[in-house]
């Protein structure tokens, strides 16, 4: 990968992109309100934001940190993440159909057999049989999770540091703070406990995340994330001391262009809070959270 790349990779997106997100993105960029700009003006603008030289320095070092890193970021890159950051905050791995599926599944309200078999080819009375394994009755899968979150931090906290600042996000939807409340599938109740902090979240609250910690250096993925029924985005200033790993543009080619960032089980503080208009519907107003880092958390 080399910046031309990255930069035809941007531009190409940039230029698909409507000029109502592209207003959202610069004012989570610069948190500002919405300027004059000409779509090719807002496109320069959110170009020059984007450490592109930075992710390059990361995908290298990846690249050479050996087999058995560069296979658990990739298989944190592919459909893992859901089940590593489950077993992280929880202790426990849903199997049968993974959380993801299940999200999926109550989602998009498919309920009868016909539409369960056609998505995951499984009967209602297969996925019925869906159990949970802890630690002490399956230590082999257990070890094996647990021995690519250890890569997966180690090759995080290790990773060069960059010497200037810059801005990363998360978008989330407001569905899933509403699932944690009232979904009665405990193991996937379980697995969206964490959105509750969005609840009366102010500034000066303090959290504690203990899985892996994802966001995007595009404020438009965010965005895109937060969805049609938007809770809030997250805005996170990333500096020298702060561990974080730019994942590679394209491992398993799963997520490719998300421009995704990891950072370790951490301790965030919210220092300011303001709201901005959605770019699905600009009648809906998302909350946007200013975060800073404040340490990393210790496993127990």
């Amino acid at each position: 990968m080399d910046l031309e790349f990255l930069e035809k990779q941007v531009k190409k997106t940039l230029t698909n992109m409507d000029a109502n997100r592209l207003t959202i993105s610069e004012k989570l960029l610069f948190r500002s309100k919405p300027s004059s700009k000409s779509k090719k003006e807002l496109k320069d603008t959110i170009m020059k934001a984007l450490p592109l030289k930075l992710m390059m320095y990361h995908d290298k070092y990846v690249d050479k940190s050996g087999l058995n890193k560069l296979k658990s970021i990739q298989e944190y890159q592919g459909f893992k993440y859901e089940k590593i950051n489950e077993f992280m905050r929880t202790g426990k791995i849903s199997f049968s159909l993974n959380v993801s599926d299940r999200l999926y599944l109550k989602k998009s309200n498919i309920t009868s057999d016909s539409n369960l078999m056609k998505y995951t080819n499984k009967t209602k009375q297969d996925i019925d049989k869906s159990f949970t394994m802890n630690i002490e009755k399956n230590k082999k899968s257990m070890d094996e999770l647990t021995n690519t979150i250890t890569n997966i931090k180690s090759t995080i906290m290790n990773a060069p540091r960059f010497k200037r600042n810059f801005y990363v996000y998360r978008g989330e939807e407001n569905y899933d703070t509403i699932f944690a409340l009232n979904e009665k599938d405990s193991s996937l109740r379980n697995n969206q406990k964490h959105k509750l902090r969005q609840i009366n979240m102010k500034e000066g609250s303090t959290y504690n995340s203990k899985g892996f910690n994802s966001f995007s250096m595009a404020p438009w993925i965010a965005s895109r994330f937060s969805g049609k029924n938007p809770c809030c985005i997250y805005r996170l200033r990333i500096d020298p001391q702060t561990p974080v790993l730019v994942l590679p543009w394209k491992t398993s080619g799963v997520f490719e262009g998300e421009f995704e960032v990891l950072l370790p089980p951490a301790k965030f503080k919210v220092i300011k809070v303001r709201s901005i208009n959605s770019d699905e519907n600009p009648q809906i107003s998302i909350k946007v959270y200013d975060i800073e880092f404040v340490k990393v958390l210790v496993s127990t």
